[in-house]
């Protein structure tokens, strides 16, 4: 009898081990492990929820393909054109209804189906992630206590609304996990900086700075007189005023004067004289804002990256990437008549100072990536396939997302 019941009491002790040990194996609240520190799997997800947000632009803009060959063979020429996004956003209007039926999981992306890129792509995200958080430590980098404190607060703040529009808690993705990547994202500044700023371990000179400057962006100093909406009479008085000014400044003459001359001529000063001012305006005061104290340099002066073009227009821009620095130009178009004399961007010493943390992640940004890519093949991650089978695209219906 005493033997039955210790018999009973070790099934009874075994299938509790064994219970516990199958709920540990089935543990899917981490998706990776490094070092014996395992990363929450809301990471995981988070950035799979990026990736289908890439993977719904590329939908809308005619990046995706119905079936793995055709995309391989985009893949293809696009890797040959040096990787140039085509916009077949009217190849996409026009596509047949049996195209557009196609489920966008069940699409294809660079040889995947959507579904493998969005996880591929996540753990990749959560691979880099975990090479930043590494980097920090070996490079000896510290982020500030306060500005740890002050993420957390504003993010706790606007948890509850943050949460509602994108759907966080209901896919996995915690409050916790946000903060980590967000701290995540301030270690990648700091090796950022510790790698390119003055003094880095590869920092970027001055003059580095100015030959970017120089190569990809235009600086130009500019008059423009408004043609759209004019009667035929006012466009006649704009192109005279085009005219003389344009003449006037090739023949010599200080522009930053001519600009100042011209504006007034457009915009006259209002003078206000009360003796004649009806007592119940009075008190109105005269529109005087585009002449107290008129900043040419403010108001005529554009610096912009050459492949945005600015606030100028398509002609516009193809005339001053192609014009002569010093050289007075001019350009009639439908809309617009510009007299304008392109300069040296690097002459600007205010700009770059003003936009030096623009411009060195401009040129080093790509760099970094690079970097932390090669240092993620030294990584060796044990993944956590349970976590993985669980948290799919189709099962968190990130084609749900709000967009």
């Amino acid at each position: 009898m005493n033997f039955v019941k210790r018999l009973t009491t070790w099934l009874i002790i075994s299938a509790i081990l064994i219970s516990l040990t199958g709920c540990n194996e089935n543990d899917t609240s981490w998706i990776a492990e490094v070092n014996e520190k395992k990363i929450p799997v809301g990471i995981y997800i988070k950035y799979m929820m990026d990736a289908f947000k890439k993977i719904k632009i590329d939908e809308m803009i005619g990046q995706l393909s119905n079936t793995k060959e055709e995309s391989e063979k985009k893949a293809k020429e696009e890797l040959e054109e040096d990787k140039k996004r085509k916009n077949e956003s009217q190849k996409e209007e026009d596509a047949n209804k049996e195209e557009k039926n196609i489920h966008i999981f069940e699409k294809y992306k660079e040889g995947k189906l959507v579904t493998e890129w969005i996880m591929d792509e996540a753990k990749q995200k959560v691979l880099e992630y975990i090479v930043i958080n590494d980097q920090f430590q070996k490079l000896n980098l510290n982020i500030l206590k306060s500005n740890l404190d002050n993420l957390e607060y504003n993010l706790s703040n606007q948890w509850e609304n943050i949460n509602k529009q994108q759907g966080y808690e209901k896919r996995g993705v915690s409050l916790k996990s946000i903060l980590l990547l967000s701290e995540n994202l301030l270690k990648r500044e700091k090796i950022f900086e510790a790698y390119y700023e003055e003094g880095g371990i590869e920092a970027v000179s001055q003059e580095e700075l100015k030959e970017y400057l120089n190569n990809n962006y235009n600086k130009v100093k500019y008059y423009a007189f408004e043609k759209q909406g004019l009667e035929d009479k006012e466009k006649e008085n704009k192109k005279k005023l085009y005219s003389e000014l344009l003449n006037r400044a090739k023949e010599g003459e200080k522009f930053d004067d001519l600009i100042k001359e011209f504006h007034e001529k457009e915009y006259p000063t209002i003078e206000k004289n009360t003796d004649k001012v009806e007592e119940n305006t009075e008190k109105m005061e005269p529109d005087t804002k585009h002449h107290e104290e008129y900043d040419v340099e403010k108001q005529n002066v554009e610096i912009y990256k050459k492949e945005y073009g600015g606030k100028f227009s398509k002609e516009v821009k193809e005339e001053i990437e192609n014009a002569e620095i010093g050289v007075v130009n001019g350009f009639e178009g439908e809309d617009q008549l510009i007299v304008f004399v392109k300069q040296d961007p690097s002459d600007s010493k205010d700009y770059m100072e003003e936009n030096r943390d623009q411009l060195l992640s401009e040129m080093k940004n790509e760099e970094l990536n690079e970097k932390i890519s090669k240092w993620s093949k030294d990584y060796k991650i044990k993944y956590n396939q349970e976590a993985i089978d669980k948290y799919t695209p189709p099962k968190l219906h990130l084609d749900e997302l709000a967009f």
